[in-house]
C-alpha cells in the first residue's frame, strides 16, 4: 500500500507540474502525464503484488489458483496415461524386437522420462494438464524461466557477437566478400571460442562508441 500511495502521489505531482513548465515545448507536458500515469500504475501493481502475496504466501494460491502441483494434478496423470495407451497401443502392431517396435518402446520411456521429471519438480499444471512456466520474479521459480532465459540470451548474444566480429575482422583482408560466402573456419572457430567474454567486450564498445554504426554509414534503400 506504501508503494502505491508513493505512486500515486508522484503521479500527482507530475500532473501538477507538467502545465506550469510554460517555457517547454506543447509535448513534454504529454510526456510528463504519461510518465506520471505509468508510475502510478507500475505503484498499483507492486501494492496488488504485496497484497496478494501477504494473503496467500504462495505466489500460486492468487495468482494461479487455477493451477496446482504436477505431481497431484488429475489431467496431468490423464495426459499421461492417454500418451502411454497410445504408444503401447501401436507397440503391438509390431513384432517384439523389431526396429518399429524399438523406436516406438524408446519413445515410450523417453515419454516416461519426461512425466516423471515434471511431476517430480515444481512445476504447476493447469487444466489443461500442460505444466505452466510461472515468471513473476519469484526465486522459487527462477529455474523454470529466468535461468534458462538469462542462458538463452546469453548463447545468442555469444552468437551475434562472434558473427559481428568475424566479419569485422574479414572486412580488412584482401577478399572479404569472399569470406563472407565462404566461411574461413579456422578463423571462425577461433573467434568463436574466444567470445565467452562479450558482455564486456560489448560494453567496453557501448562505452566507446564503437558499438553502433554512425547513421551515416546504414544504407538506405531508395523509396
Amino acid at each position: 500500500m506504501a508503494r502505491l500511495l508513493v505512486a500515486l502521489a508522484a503521479g500527482a505531482s507530475a500532473l501538477r507540474l507538467a502545465p506550469t513548465m510554460t517555457a517547454a515545448p506543447p509535448k513534454t507536458g504529454a510526456v510528463l502525464r504519461r510518465a506520471a500515469g505509468a508510475a502510478a500504475l507500475g505503484g498499483a501493481l507492486l501494492a496488488g503484488s504485496d497484497a496478494a502475496l501477504a494473503a496467500g504466501g504462495q505466489p500460486g494460491s492468487i495468482y494461479y489458483k487455477q493451477l496446482e502441483d504436477c505431481a497431484t494434478s488429475k489431467q496431468f496423470g490423464k495426459r499421461q496415461r492417454k500418451t502411454v495407451a497410445t504408444l503401447e497401443g501401436r507397440m503391438k502392431k509390431y513384432e517384439p524386437g523389431s526396429p518399429p517396435y524399438l523406436a516406438l518402446e524408446q519413445t515410450l520411456n523417453q515419454a516416461n522420462n519426461r512425466f516423471k521429471r515434471y511431476a517430480d519438480s515444481n512445476l504447476l499444471c493447469g487444466k489443461d494438464g500442460l505444466p505452466h512456466l510461472i515468471a513473476n520474479g519469484d526465486p522459487t521459480y527462477f529455474p523454470q524461466f529466468v535461468l534458462p532465459g538469462l542462458g538463452f540470451l546469453y548463447t545468442t548474444g555469444w552468437i551475434g557477437t562472434a558473427g559481428r566480429k568475424y566479419l569485422r575482422t574479414v572486412a580488412k583482408t584482401k577478399n572479404p566478400a569472399e569470406k563472407e560466402i565462404i566461411i574461413d573456419v579456422p578463423l571462425a572457430l577461433t573467434i568463436m571460442f574466444s567470445n565467452f567474454v562479450w558482455p564486456i567486450e560489448s560494453w567496453n564498445a557501448f562505452i566507446a562508441g564503437d558499438l553502433v554504426a554512425d547513421k551515416e554509414e546504414i544504407t538506405v534503400s531508395p523509396r
